[in-house]
């Protein structure tokens, strides 16, 4: 029997820690979505986050890879905006 709640079955099969784990890392892509105003794709998460709590979705492909792909457009943001922070202060000491 699976329970028909991903965060709640995750928690119940791997432990309370990998429950968090799970949570931090569909924050840190919803953030890094946010950051970067890909509105569009933070929708689409939230919206998969929200029927996650009705569904079972984490043996599905589909979520793992949206998943994988909102951490890969978070992270590119991230590295971004330290790039840039590097030129401004190179800028500024010339």
């Amino acid at each position: 029997m699976e329970a028909h709640n991903s965060f709640l079955d995750w928690a119940t099969v791997a432990g309370l820690p990998a429950a968090i784990s799970l949570g931090f890392i569909v924050l840190c892509a919803l953030a890094g979505l946010l950051l970067r105003t890909e509105y569009e794709l933070a929708l689409a998460l939230s919206a998969i986050v929200v029927f996650s709590m009705f569904h079972f979705v984490l043996r599905q492909p589909v979520f793992w890879l949206f998943l994988a792909l909102a951490l890969r457009v978070g992270w590119r943001q991230q590295k971004e905006s330290a790039t840039y922070l590097r030129r401004r202060q190179s800028e500024a000491f010339t």
